[in-house]
């Protein structure tokens, strides 16, 4: 839960009249001292005092309220829900401790319940702005998108120049929808005077997007211009080496590489790409110790062991390659580029059933992995399987429309098919290509 938000509902939580049922002096003594441990945002040294001031007056709606906010600010929404309940069964008109509740509904996975006490704590004061950002995140876990919508509008209007409350909006939206409301939220958000921290964090996750929508150019700008706001960021630094390398090794600019390491040393994305520098300049040894670095130093991350595979792959060792990519998935099953390059290597191996299987994890877990829709149906068109080679293939050409080879494969099987007007279609989109690509300097 974000401090601002948390220290707004924390002040109107701790100004508010003591319960009339505090008649007797302990338990009194015992909030006043948690009160300052709240404020002071210690929230772990304010629990015991608050725990025990409930066990000696569980009808006290003073106490659950800040024991549930207590429990909250030390990140355990599920048992704050109990005394947040039962502080506004005692208190019903309490807005602070509605709120409360709201969060720790939303926290604990109850994104239903919390999107109605948000709606009801709306109700009551329509220009709130924590409830309104909350009921935001509510209602986009819920996939309400034009209810988010209404009310991101409402808050642009309510606190147009609070660039610090929309920057926190963006995190959400990025959180729960990281589609077109973000899209939105985030350019609205650009336009704000941020400071420069929050600026650059705001065009990392605008860079994500991009990316996630095939739009290289846009995705490596806004990374570039997070890098250039804050060099303190290991990750924004990673994510502009890797989206260049991307667009080729060629497009990877060197000097940032070199700066984001000395600053980053151990940096997985920046070694990781360092390394299939190194690989494609055929300096496999070096390749090969940057991957081993990376296994040693975090032996419980994948990608290390996706990247040994990757280069024992190039150096025709596949039996160390398969034992590295199996590794990889035994600690990440869902990791598409394992699935990819373990599919590579079956190949190889001879296992094209095995291969088969992997090629289809990989695209089910990344449906945008044109690779692996290549290779899936490269090997399709190899062992006959023509009939389901063929959506393979226009999967691959519809996310890489430019892809030449694609369409070779695809033309050689429409032939096999006897569907001879298509592969005339498909072979000269191939050699157009080619020949764009032979003319290119």
């Amino acid at each position: 839960m974000p401090a601002a938000v948390v220290a707004s509902a924390l002040w109107l939580a701790a100004g508010a009249p003591a319960s009339a049922q505090n008649r007797a002096d302990r338990p009194s003594d015992l909030l006043r001292q948690s009160t300052e441990f709240l404020q002071a945002n210690q929230p772990e040294r304010a629990l015991a005092l608050l725990q025990q001031a409930v066990a000696l007056d569980p009808a006290n709606a003073e106490a659950r309220a800040l024991l549930g906010q207590a429990l909250l600010d030390t990140g355990h929404p599920d048992q704050a829900l109990t005394h947040l309940q039962q502080a506004v069964r005692l208190r019903p008109g309490d807005s602070p401790t509605l709120f409360n509740l709201g969060v720790a509904e939303l926290e604990s996975g109850r994104g239903q319940k919390a999107f109605d006490t948000f709606s009801q704590l709306a109700a009551r004061d329509p220009n709130e702005l924590a409830t309104k950002s909350y009921l935001v995140r509510a209602a986009l876990r819920l996939k309400k998108n034009d209810t988010a919508r209404t009310n991101l509008t409402a808050l642009r209007q309510l606190a147009a120049g609070d660039a610090l409350l929309h920057a926190q909006l963006v995190e959400w939206c990025f959180q729960e929808e990281a589609g077109p409301v973000t899209r939105e939220q985030i350019q609205f958000t650009v336009d704000r005077k941020l400071p420069p921290a929050r600026e650059a964090r705001v065009r990392y996750l605008s860079g994500i997007l991009y990316g996630r929508a095939r739009r290289p150019r846009e995705a490596a700008a806004e990374f570039a211009q997070a890098v250039a706001l804050d060099e303190t960021q290991e990750e924004y630094f990673s994510a502009l080496v890797k989206q260049q390398a991307a667009e080729g090794n060629d497009a990877v600019d060197r000097a940032l590489l070199k700066r984001g390491l000395e600053k980053f040393p151990d940096s997985r994305g920046l070694i990781s790409t360092q390394a299939l520098l190194m690989l494609e300049a055929g300096r496999i040894d070096d390749a090969l110790r940057g991957a081993r670095f990376l296994v040693e130093k975090y032996p419980k991350a994948p990608d290390g062991f996706v990247l040994s595979g990757r280069v024992q792959l190039s150096d025709l060792a596949f039996d160390r390659a398969q034992a590295d990519l199996q590794r990889a998935l035994a600690l990440d099953p869902r990791d598409p580029e394992a699935w990819y390059y373990l599919g590579i290597c079956q190949r190889r191996l001879d296992r094209d059933d095995a291969a088969a299987a992997s090629f289809e994890k990989a695209t089910s877990l990344n449906p945008s992995h044109s690779d692996a829709w290549l290779e899936y149906g490269r090997l399709l068109y190899d062992t006959g399987a023509y009939q389901k080679a063929g959506p393979a293939l226009a999967t691959t050409i519809k996310l890489r429309p430019n892809l030449a080879i694609a369409y070779n494969l695809m033309a050689q099987t429409q032939r096999k098919l006897g569907r001879s007007e298509e592969a005339a279609r498909y072979l000269a989109q191939f050699k157009k290509l080619s020949a764009q690509g032979a003319a290119q300097p």
